[in-house]
């Protein structure tokens, strides 16, 4: 009688360690998460063109924005509406740092308006895209020509469907290179092409001419 029941405690605490194991992963994921997004909104690439964000910073000399703000976010609330786990994220990164109070966050580093047109160099077009793509499926397609910097996928306003073409900014000249030369003629394993690409600033900005722009609304990964 007294094994069995030692047995049983034996067996719970078991249990109880495998539970507090899984948690504790689930936790080292969605902190991991959350400082990659925070990182990706206070990135060069997307203070490009994330008019909010930069505004913010402006409003104060150091550069700090609340960081409660964030809770407001569409793609921070899918995964956690917990401020204490954007905190702990924000203290891991290397990029980013955290007020005395940690009511505030910033850059490291300050941020550095780039050219418009270097940022061209290292950007593509791509349509012809499936029906039901996302962000996900735009990175893995296109992480193998190189390092992503950012993802714009022009959406319909009125359905939130998007529009069947999008843009890839690379961190490289070349790695967009790579882009154009590989998925024009995408490996069998990617299924459907891919996309077409142009090959100059000038289709870039023809592009942008007929419609595509912020007021029509973008998707950022």
């Amino acid at each position: 009688m007294v094994k069995s029941e030692e047995f049983r405690t034996c067996q719970d605490e078991e249990e109880k360690k495998e539970k507090n194991k899984k948690i504790r992963k689930r936790t080292k994921a969605l902190l991991k998460n959350v400082k990659d997004q925070m990182e990706f909104y206070f990135s060069d690439s997307n203070l490009q063109k994330d008019r909010f964000i930069k505004h913010e910073m402006d409003k104060n000399t150091d550069t700090y924005v609340p960081i409660d703000m964030f809770l407001k976010f569409n793609k921070m609330k899918t995964m956690t509406e917990d401020l204490s786990i954007i905190i702990k994220a924000v203290d891991k990164s290397k990029k980013l740092e955290l007020n005395e109070d940690k009511t505030q966050v910033k850059r490291i580093h300050p941020f550095i308006q780039r050219d418009v047109h270097e940022i061209d160099s290292r950007t593509v077009y791509v349509e012809c895209l499936p029906r039901n793509v996302n962000h996900d499926w735009m990175k893995t397609v296109f992480s193998e020509c190189g390092k992503i910097n950012y993802v714009s996928l022009p959406i319909y306003k009125s359905t939130g469907d998007p529009k069947g073409f999008g843009f890839v900014e690379f961190d490289s000249v070349h790695s967009a290179s790579k882009a154009c030369e590989l998925l024009n003629n995408p490996p069998m394993e990617l299924g459907t092409r891919a996309g077409k690409f142009p090959k100059s600033n000038k289709q870039l900005e023809q592009l942008k001419k007929h419609g595509v722009d912020e007021q029509e609304g973008w998707c950022k990964f």
